[in-house]
């Protein structure tokens, strides 16, 4: 989750320092768009596997 935050520190001290500011604004925001995409797709595979396997577990304990 840090990492989404890299972004902004790019923004504040390289940006400022650059010709085509407008351009680089917008490839930071979709660099950090896409990464936080990356973030929450991986989460919730994550999620949804690790529940499935704990709910088969927890329904297997009870029907005994």
């Amino acid at each position: 989750m840090a990492a989404l935050f890299q972004g902004k520190f790019v923004m504040s001290m390289g940006i400022p320092q650059m010709r085509r500011r407008e351009k680089a604004m917008k490839a930071c925001i979709w660099g950090m768009m896409i990464a936080g995409g990356f973030y929450l797709s991986i989460v919730t595979i994550t999620i949804a596997v690790f529940l499935r396997k704990r709910l088969s577990y927890c329904s297997g304990l009870h029907s005994n």
